[in-house]
């Protein structure tokens, strides 16, 4: 699985809620990193980029963990895993797309000929 291209799934649902301190913040850094405001325009229910899985490593307590705004993307408590991605490239549109717990296979559809 490493080197690997891999797609990476938004959730259908939204864990945190719209006027809660930790969606704001979570919205503002998508939207600093977009160059835009996507505050309720976030995608769900789809595969949202491609990339190359570059490292996986699980989180100790002595374990180096993402600082800034890369705390507010994911759970870094011991036990988790971390993904290190390198070449991503995100899908414009969003491929909608059922997700599921774990990895799980996906074909990306083909684009349609007129």
């Amino acid at each position: 699985m490493i080197g690997q291209r891999i797609a990476i799934h938004a959730a259908k649902k939204i864990v945190a809620f719209p006027d809660t301190p930790a969606y704001r913040e979570f919205n503002d850094a998508v939207s600093n990193a977009l160059g835009h405001d996507c505050l309720g325009k976030i995608p769900t229910g789809a595969v949202v980029a491609i990339a190359i899985l570059k490292n996986a490593r699980q989180a100790q307590g002595d374990t180096a963990i993402p600082q800034g705004d890369e705390l507010l993307f994911g759970d870094f408590t011991p036990g988790m895993w971390m993904w290190e991605l390198s070449d991503v490239q995100p899908l414009d549109p969003p491929v909608p797309a059922r997700g599921h717990q774990g990895l799980w296979n996906f074909e990306m559809p083909r684009p349609m000929s007129v």
